[in-house]
């Protein structure tokens, strides 16, 4: 049986990472600006902004960065980024 979690709600926390590729500011800029319109609360992964090669960060950066989207105690959804090779 597949178990449907509750629809996000105003004032939720979302967060965004970046598992792959690497992003600019100006790469998410609708992102973050859809979040605001859905009143939700949006937090950066320490690394998204970072830059090894042609991804967010080294290996351990990005792992690190899933390990703190998994764990976070309040947020309600994970959004990446960007997907692809290197997640």
């Amino acid at each position: 049986m597949i178990t449907q979690p509750p629809y996000l709600q105003k004032g939720d926390t979302v967060l965004l990472i970046a598992p792959a590729r690497s992003v600019l500011e100006l790469d998410i800029l609708a992102f973050k600006t859809w979040t605001v319109e859905q009143g939700w609360n949006l937090e950066y992964a320490p690394n998204l902004f970072g830059l090894d090669h042609q991804f967010s960060g080294d290996d351990v950066q990005r792992s690190d960065d899933l390990a703190w989207a998994f764990s976070h105690p309040s947020a309600k959804a994970i959004f990446t980024a960007r997907g692809g090779y290197g997640a």
